[in-house]
């Protein structure tokens, strides 16, 4: 009668970092009388408090009594996390009151509407999972801006002030839709703008995002093309 042995292999690893999470660790055994190794995997888990998520919109221009919706995410496993809000300026810290936030998932938005000048300052999102609170808080800064109806350049004399005499600047960033690939920006100082023609392909599908800024208002808009 053929007698069977249970054999046991362990590894020890560390430190992991946040790269390793979803890492597959594979197991292969084999002997004489087996020719095909017998494999068994495991994928690495982890735990960690809450952290800020990347490449998240951080200055948000409002108008008086214009709403602005803020959105904060945050990378935390598990992913339930609970969000508080808290409004900072030079005068004062301020929580924000819960029935102007949202939460999905490891995003939360904050309903915000800035009604005085003491109201724009900035907005720190802290999130809390069964692990621990979160140490570096996402910061939002909420500055004044004046919403245009529409985006019109027109031709001036080179080297005069735009906008009654204030100086201004106007930004194009041209996005590649598909994936919103960053392929060039332009600052107009002058109406006659050419991008560089060799990084652009007549078969992509574009998306002009177009930003005018000076001191007393700041506007948006997007064209795709």
């Amino acid at each position: 009668m053929p007698l069977s042995k249970h054999l046991r292999s362990e590894i020890v690893l560390g430190p992991l970092s946040r790269q390793d999470l979803h890492s597959k660790l594979v197991c292969k055994a084999s002997n004489h009388e087996r020719a095909t190794a017998v494999e068994q995997s495991v994928q690495i888990d982890m735990n960690y408090a809450p952290t800020c998520a990347p490449n998240q919109q951080r200055v948000y221009g409002v108008a008086k009594q214009e709403n602005a919706e803020i959105r904060c995410i945050v990378d935390a496993n598990p992913p339930d996390v609970e969000f508080k809000w808290t409004f900072n300026n030079s005068a004062e810290s301020i929580d924000v009151q819960a029935s102007h936030i949202s939460r999905l998932g490891t995003s939360s938005v904050v309903s915000y509407t800035p009604m005085t000048e003491l109201d724009y300052g900035t907005l720190l999102c802290v999130a809390t999972n069964r692990i621990g609170k979160q140490r570096q808080p996402c910061v939002f800064h909420i500055i004044a801006a004046v919403r245009l109806e529409s985006l019109r350049i027109a031709p001036t004399k080179s080297g005069q002030p735009m906008h009654g005499g204030r100086s201004a600047a106007i930004w194009m960033y041209f996005v590649q839709q598909r994936n919103n690939k960053l392929m060039g920006i332009v600052t107009i100082r002058e109406m006659a703008v050419t991008p560089d023609r060799g990084r652009f392909s007549v078969y992509s599908r574009w998306k002009l995002i177009s930003m005018v800024w000076h001191r007393m208002f700041m506007h948006h808009c997007n064209i795709v093309c």
